[in-house]
């Protein structure tokens, strides 16, 4: 392969930290944990979905790339961490779709997204991610 040539994998290792995505953010990224309105998991399917907790649609649909963004970001440290030969960084997150499902009469936003993944090299290796939000306390509220 030459150098700077991109591969497509399949998925990124899911965060397997302790603690919640809420404060995973305010400790790296300085939201304060009060002001936050999310609750639940890391957002890897319903069952493990971020939960929003406010009515304020406009706030959670910004929230919503924000944090895919940033697990993709943590995703990529779970992966470097799995490859102790080589470094990896965290180059870009890009949306790729927005879709809104209906499960059990309650309503979810998944956000699929390419995270694109540089080595030393700066050999780009492209992943896709999706992010699973609860969006039950604002949907068709406004």
């Amino acid at each position: 392969m030459k150098k700077n040539e991109e591969k497509v994998a399949n998925t990124l290792p899911h965060v397997q930290e302790k603690g919640s995505i809420k404060l995973r953010m305010s400790f790296f990224y300085g939201y304060d944990l009060d002001e936050l309105p999310i609750e639940g998991g890391w957002g890897y399917g319903k069952d493990d979905a971020v939960v929003f907790a406010t009515d304020d649609s406009m706030e959670c649909i910004g929230l919503e790339y924000e944090i895919a963004e940033m697990r993709s970001r943590f995703e990529v440290n779970a992966l470097d961490d799995q490859h102790p030969e080589k470094d990896l960084y965290f180059e870009s997150f890009h949306p790729l779709r927005q879709s809104l499902m209906e499960i059990d009469g309650t309503p979810y936003d998944v956000i699929e997204g390419e995270v694109t993944v540089l080595d030393d090299d700066d050999n780009a290796t492209k992943y896709r991610t999706e992010c699973w939000f609860n969006i039950k306390s604002f949907f068709g509220k406004h």
